[in-house]
């Protein structure tokens, strides 16, 4: 809407700054006259429609402006464009007579005002305007010469067109220099010239928003189909996860099963001992068997359980070892999670980080630093590495399945962003271009029990 009253303000001023004398247009009247000059004529008429146009567009298309910026709560569209046609009506009325007060000129909002308003109605409802400010104004400006070439058509001056006061001398230097004729076939001519011309641009930019459409429902489907692939991997995934899993807990209870027959009929007390241990461990697996196969599978874990896990995972990879630095300072602390899942996710945001700082900073420069902190009644872990950062234009779509900047699958972090969110947790990420990146995991913590 600002930009819309600042066109109206410059349109008030213009009247100021762009007055007859400027294009010499009663000099080439006075030519006209004593030469029986029609091209002095003619050049008049030029300067009379390029002076009108400059002067008076900013005033439509400041109108529109204001006009589309506010919304109008009528379920009939028949009404609504009447009611914003009627609206910049009113607006262009009030910017006349302010024109009129300070600049002494009186514009006539006759014929051609009510159908350059009544084009712009159809075009707005139309969505035909639905283009840049540039393009707008050459659409509106056009449509101004267009009318203003029926201002000077002689045969309409009594429909209410071309009152004005020099579009009026116009018309009478022709009919007393016997140029009538002459000038009502000009005049036509231009109106049919400049009609075409505005047509062009309108198929032009009608074509220009159909194609945009196209690409925005392209990209839509796109963003559907990796979506839909993204499930199917998952969904394939999980399935022989699950499979695989389950097939592990046959002969789990079977080590289970012996290991406690054991150790009830052996003498040694350390063969027991070890026994005992060799059934507590399938039991732990048995639990960890659970929560991959049901990921809303949680349990009563310690932070330091879970960094150990983590520790361990990134000192049996080369890759990792050497620039990943682990800090816990949350010792003793508690979370309610799905270990294996959770594991998992940080493991992938540690990977990314290496990824990115080995690629920017080369194996010996690279770190990746992963740190553990209580803040209030949260676990927070973040993962911040030196790598070359996330460009702001990419930070919205780093989550969306299929995105990558590495060309890998761009499912690492939709997943992490998963895991996250059904712990009941939440993910953000800072990053500076060169610099760093950051990414931050927040827990609740729990009470251990």
């Amino acid at each position: 809407m600002f930009d819309g009253f600042m066109l109206l303000l410059l349109g008030l001023c213009m009247p100021m700054v762009l007055r007859e004398h400027h294009f010499g247009i009663y000099a080439l009247f006075s030519n006209s006259a004593a030469n029986r000059d029609f091209g002095s004529l003619l050049r008049a008429v030029v300067y009379l429609i390029m002076m009108n146009c400059l002067r008076t567009t900013p005033n439509y298309l400041g109108a529109f402006i204001v006009c589309e910026s506010i919304a109008f709560e009528q379920k009939n569209p028949g009404w609504v464009l009447i009611v914003k046609g009627t609206f910049m009506f009113f607006i262009l009325r009030i910017v006349y007579s302010l024109i009129e007060l300070t600049s002494k000129i009186h514009y006539d909002l006759g014929g051609p005002a009510i159908l350059i308003l009544a084009c712009m109605s159809v075009l707005m409802k139309a969505h035909l305007l639905a283009a840049s400010t540039v393009k707008r104004a050459i659409i509106i400006g056009l449509l101004v010469i267009t009318m203003q070439c029926l201002t000077i058509f002689p045969p309409l001056a009594a429909f209410g067109f071309g009152h004005g006061e020099i579009s009026s001398d116009i018309k009478l230097y022709a009919y007393i220099l016997g140029m009538n004729d002459s000038l009502s076939f000009l005049m036509m001519l231009l109106f049919l010239i400049f009609l075409t011309a505005t047509s062009l641009v309108i198929k032009l930019v009608s074509d220009e928003n159909k194609l945009k459409r196209s690409v925005i429902k392209q990209r839509e489907a796109e963003k559907q189909l990796v979506a839909a692939q993204y499930d199917s991997l998952m969904l394939r995934n999980l399935m022989e996860t699950q499979n695989i899993v389950h097939d592990l807990k046959s002969p789990l209870t079977t080590i289970q099963g012996l290991s406690g027959l054991t150790a009830m009929i052996a003498p040694n007390e350390k063969i027991k001992e070890y026994q005992d241990r060799i059934s507590n461990m399938v039991d732990r697996m048995n639990e960890m068997i659970l929560e991959i196969l049901h990921e809303n599978q949680m349990s009563l874990i310690s932070v330091d359980e879970l960094v150990l896990m983590a520790s361990a995972n990134i000192a049996a990879n080369e890759k990792l070892g050497g620039i990943v630095s682990v800090r816990n300072d949350c010792r003793g602390g508690m979370i309610r999670a799905n270990r294996m899942r959770l594991m998992r996710a940080i493991i992938n945001l540690v990977e990314n980080g290496a990824i990115a700082a080995i690629k920017t900073r080369g194996p010996k420069s690279g770190t990746v630093e992963v740190t553990v902190e209580r803040k209030q009644d949260r676990i927070c872990i973040a993962v911040t590495d030196n790598g070359c950062g996330i460009p702001p234009e990419n930070l919205g779509k780093i989550w969306e399945p299929g995105f990558s900047m590495s060309q890998s699958t761009g499912l690492g972090l939709s997943f992490v962003k998963r895991v996250v969110e059904s712990h009941q947790g939440s993910i953000v990420i800072d990053s500076v271009i060169g610099r760093y990146t950051c990414v931050s995991v927040s827990l609740k913590e729990a009470r251990s029990v």
